[in-house]
């Protein structure tokens, strides 16, 4: 639920995206490692992720999850298939705090101290090789905040042309998962945007609450073509809720 608000927070700073004019869809091969945090343990995973980028939209999902980030609505919702449930909640919550409840500004308020010293770093590298048929370069990610710290070696590839403000987008969305705050969103996004198209291969290390895990990511399939209205439907029968 934090990487939710966190998100739409980020987003809400950053209105809607410029006019990418174009949609592009993608296929990756993801890993994740057993992780424990908080007394819950998530077995370790193989799933293939897809996506769709638009001007307006963005949808993210697997077997287990599916999200989607509506920048003219603005709002984020997240359908979570083993509990059939759907969280959903504008984009500009950031903007709304008078109007919480006590309740809701105690959440808010214990979220963002937990956040607010994000960290992110981009090191640009001379080290370039082909990734699955693709001419790539080498770039390391660091992602740190009160709570954790991810380092990231991200292979991304020029060949995949696509608007740096969609990329930034995405991979604070997919890799980072903690994309931060208001406060550190201009400078995230100069960081991310040093990175020169999609990446290719992302090969991540998490410490969290003083576990370690890894996770990587390997794209399969990337094309432009239109995105189906249904990728970004909800599904039927699950419970709604609203933050």
């Amino acid at each position: 639920m934090k990487f939710i608000t966190i998100i739409a927070i980020l987003w809400a700073a950053a209105a809607c995206p410029s006019a990418f004019g174009k949609d592009f869809y993608l296929k990756q091969q993801v890993h994740a490692d057993e992780s424990t945090v908080m007394g819950q343990t998530q077995p370790a995973r193989d799933f293939v992720r897809e996506v769709w980028l638009t001007p307006n939209r963005m949808v993210i999902f697997d077997d287990e999850s599916k999200t989607v980030v509506d920048w003219e609505k603005k709002l984020i919702a997240t359908a979570d298939h083993r509990r059939r449930t759907i969280v959903q909640m504008p984009l500009n919550r950031g903007t709304g705090i008078a109007a919480m409840s006590a309740e809701e500004r105690r959440r808010f308020e214990k979220v963002m101290g937990e956040v607010l010293d994000l960290r992110v770093v981009v090191k640009v590298t001379d080290e370039r090789r082909a990734v699955a048929g693709r001419a790539c370069r080498k770039y390391l990610l660091t992602v740190e905040t009160g709570m954790d710290k991810t380092t990231a070696e991200i292979w991304a590839s020029p060949e995949l042309n696509v608007d740096k403000e969609m990329t930034a987008a995405y991979i604070a969305f997919s890799v980072m998962q903690m994309p931060g705050a208001v406060q550190a969103f201009d400078a995230t996004l100069a960081e991310l945007k040093k990175i020169e198209g999609l990446p290719v291969l992302t090969v991540q290390r998490i410490e969290m609450m003083g576990q370690t895990f890894a996770r990587s990511a390997e794209l399969l399939e990337f094309r432009e073509a239109k995105a189906p209205q249904e990728a970004f439907e909800m599904p039927h029968g699950y419970v709604r809720q609203t933050l």
